[in-house]
């Protein structure tokens, strides 16, 4: 997976066991997935208790580019080894690894599933017909090979 400087360096600092303990690491990547995954931006996503003593810069920049990492992985629909590489090239030990594909394995398989997927795409394709205003909406493709 190809990610831009700004997501590594994200990403990097992540990893980073000096800013991030692996209880408020796994914190913050279940909020970026639950984030993704929300109807609506939720401005309090990021009050989490374990994040009060975070920079909310740095936290800001990780929680963007844990997101942009997932996206990028589920656009190329990544399998364990791309994903893997990908984060150890970003310096991830074998448990924050191990934590991300986990919970990126268990929120893609139940997006992909067909019923929940053509419920995604209809429930999007309404939102964009029923609103007047223009909106950004994100569209998590899914092949159903399970």
């Amino acid at each position: 997976m190809e990610l831009s400087e700004s997501v590594q360096k994200g990403l990097q600092s992540l990893a980073d066991a000096t800013f991030f303990d692996m209880k408020t690491f796994s914190v913050l990547i279940e909020v970026a997935f639950r984030s993704l995954l929300s109807a609506h931006a939720d401005r309090s996503v990021l009050d989490q208790p374990e994040f009060k003593a975070l920079d909310q810069k740095l936290l800001k920049h990780c929680h963007t580019a844990a997101t942009t990492c997932i996206l990028e992985g589920v656009k190329q629909n990544a399998d364990k080894s791309t994903i893997s590489a990908c984060l150890e090239d970003v310096s991830f030990d074998a448990e924050r690894t191990e934590v991300f594909y986990t919970t990126y394995l268990v929120i893609t398989t139940l997006l992909c599933s067909s019923h929940v997927n053509n419920f995604l795409l209809q429930r999007s394709s309404f939102q964009i017909h029923s609103r007047s205003q223009p909106q950004t909406v994100f569209f998590l493709m899914c092949s159903p090979e399970i």
